[in-house]
Parts: structure tokens; C-alpha cells; sequence
């Protein structure tokens, strides 16, 4: 999606992976974190909810009609 309607900018979209690896800063050289635009973040804490994930991967299986592998 892009133009008007992007929820970010081109640049915003991939700056933190760059600074990220690039590792010239002491603060980007930690492990184990989320950031957004070079800044120590919070992530969707929806990611964390398994009942959500299956409501989410059952309505994908309904749509596509292909059946995800269970476990």
C-alpha cells in the first residue's frame, strides 16, 4: 500500500533494519528488542494471544481454502 494511504513513509519502512545492522550505535548493538524508527518500542501485544492467532489462521483457511499443517 502506498501513496496516500501508507501508514508510513518509504525511508520509515526499513530505517531501523538498516540502523539496526549497520551497529554504528552502542544502543542498536542489544538483542532481543522491537523498535520502530530507531526507538525502543512496544510490540502489538495481540501477537501473544493464541486464541486470536487461530480466530486469525482459521478465517485465512476459510479465504484461500488451503489448510494451514497442524501441529
Amino acid at each position: 500500500m502506498g501513496g496516500a494511504g501508507a501508514n508510513d513513509s518509504l525511508e520509515g519502512g526499513y530505517s531501523s533494519q538498516v540502523w539496526l545492522a549497520s551497529g554504528e550505535d552502542k544502543s542498536a548493538l542489544s538483542s532481543g528488542n522491537y523498535y520502530y524508527h530507531k526507538k525502543l518500542s512496544r510490540y502489538d501485544e495481540r501477537v501473544e494471544n493464541i486464541d486470536l492467532q487461530s480466530q486469525l489462521l482459521a478465517k485465512l483457511e476459510e479465504l484461500t481454502q488451503i489448510k494451514f499443517l497442524k501441529k
